[in-house]
């Protein structure tokens, strides 16, 4: 039995957000790669990885980061703040990923597990978060990596669809977004797109490694190789790595970069479900004792012209339903046809105020519940299609398609697309099952997101 007490832990554990985010102003190229004026730009040596790797730190070039005790101060900040604090969530995940251990704990068999956890623990608080929405992106591209599909079509499918929510931040994290949005136009091979994404990176923060080297990607990706090696000097300027080292030396040997020369059709994003009104209580259902708290909460959810005032009638409504909820299990009168509606107008209150995961789980009460609430038939075919788009614009894809699935068997609105994109999930991740785990370190057209990984200068709580 799910009482709105066990809600709140549900909540803190449920990562669950793809509509497309506004995209941020283009901001003007820098002029030393735009121009490959080399006098604009300090070309770093070319030296061997080995050597990269190794240079001393300087009052330029911060001391590596201590991975392991900034795992730990995250991970305190974040059981401090009882899973609040989305700053150290993120930072949490960036590290976890920079990590990339196989250290098996109650939140996960590996670092990139519990990275993308914290990831969308960050946008369950806050599914506006830059930073939460960036490191979901990598964390899916790594998986995606990892299973030696990083490039197919159905996983750059999904991690466009990802990355299209990656909404505006901070001037830093409007840089590592930039990066994103550059490094999947490149994939798709739109050379164009990518290198403004990437030139608006730049301009934003020079400081961003990834930036420069994802100019340096654009430009080795189109044979301008001259182009492309004073923005790899300048990436390993201001952050030395083998990798960036490799992707120098490439350049130097007139190596380019394979991506893609068109985009394969892929599934819209956006989602499916029709908006729908808030169905308040009858006048006899909302006098009545029992159900007077809940109706109470829906004429307020009805009321509502903020998402403060949509969010504390949708809590209203869940707290009541902790009174019902026995009512209705022992089949009572008093549960009557209009907890379902009302439960289902709390879950799009949740949602309309940006708490996502607070519209899942108490979507997910009529979904499980149907049997036991009266009329709820009906309501909850509705939200599984919506629940469907919750956790599809979440990027959980999996579990998208399988709520998809289940509302297609309802033929309401919208079952035709959603069983097209439950297919389009399923066999992007037929895909990866039975591939080798790939080794070694990135050599094509998203090495842009693990970059970002080992970057500090957009992460919060940089300065730690």
């Amino acid at each position: 039995m799910l009482r709105s007490a066990r809600v709140p832990a549900l909540f803190a554990v449920l990562g669950v957000g793809c509509s497309p985010a506004p995209r941020t102003p283009a901001r003007a190229e820098p002029a030393s790669i735009a121009t490959g004026d080399a006098s604009a730009s300090t070309a770093g040596p070319s030296a061997s990885p080995t050597a990269l790797e190794s240079a001393a730190p300087t009052a330029d070039k911060p001391a590596p980061e201590d991975v392991d005790g900034g795992i730990v101060a995250a991970q305190r900040a974040v059981t401090d703040s009882r899973f609040q604090d989305i700053d150290a969530l993120v930072d949490l995940a960036r590290l976890q990923l920079m990590r990339d251990a196989p250290i098996s704990d109650t939140d996960g068999a590996t670092d990139a597990e519990r990275a993308k956890k914290n990831a969308m623990r960050a946008i369950a608080v806050d599914d506006t978060s830059t930073g939460g929405r960036i490191v979901l992106v990598i964390a899916l591209a790594r998986s995606f990596e990892r299973a030696g599909v990083g490039d197919s079509d159905g996983a750059l499918g999904l991690l466009d669809l990802a990355a299209s929510t990656v909404p505006p931040g901070s001037t830093a994290a409007n840089a590592a977004a930039d990066v994103v949005r550059g490094t999947l136009a490149l994939a798709w091979g739109e050379h164009d797109k990518a290198k403004e994404a990437f030139g608006a990176a730049a301009a934003a923060n020079p400081s961003l490694a990834a930036a420069w080297a994802g100019l340096g990607d654009a430009a080795r990706s189109q044979k301008r190789f001259d182009e492309a090696k004073l923005a790899y000097r300048k990436a390993i300027e201001v952050k030395p790595s083998s990798e960036l080292g490799a992707s120098l030396a490439a350049a130097e040997r007139g190596e380019p970069l394979v991506v893609r020369t068109s985009r394969p059709k892929t599934v819209r994003g956006g989602p499916l479900a029709p908006p729908r009104p808030v169905i308040t209580c009858p006048t006899t259902v909302a006098s009545a004792a029992g159900s007077a708290a809940m109706c109470r909460g829906v004429a307020a959810i009805a009321k509502a012209s903020t998402a403060a005032e949509k969010e504390a009638g949708a809590s209203e409504v869940v707290a009541a339903w902790s009174t019902l909820d026995p009512l209705c299990e022992d089949k009572d009168a008093a549960c009557g046809p209009y907890v379902a509606t009302s439960l289902a107008a709390a879950s799009r209150a949740f949602f309309e105020a940006k708490r996502s995961a607070k519209a899942i789980a108490t979507a997910r009460i009529v979904i499980g519940k149907a049997d036991v609430l009266p009329k709820a038939t009906s309501v909850a075919q509705e939200l599984q299609l919506e629940v469907g788009d919750r956790y599809f614009e979440f990027c959980v894809f999996d579990t998208a398609a399988e709520f998809y699935e289940r509302a297609a068997k309802g033929r309401g609105p919208g079952s035709k697309e959603a069983a097209d994109r439950a297919a389009f999930i399923r066999a992007a991740f037929q895909s990866v099952q039975g591939k080798k785990q790939k080794d070694g370190p990135c050599t094509g057209a998203l090495c842009g997101l693990n970059r970002l990984v080992t970057d500090r200068t957009w992460a919060p709580k940089s300065g730690r």
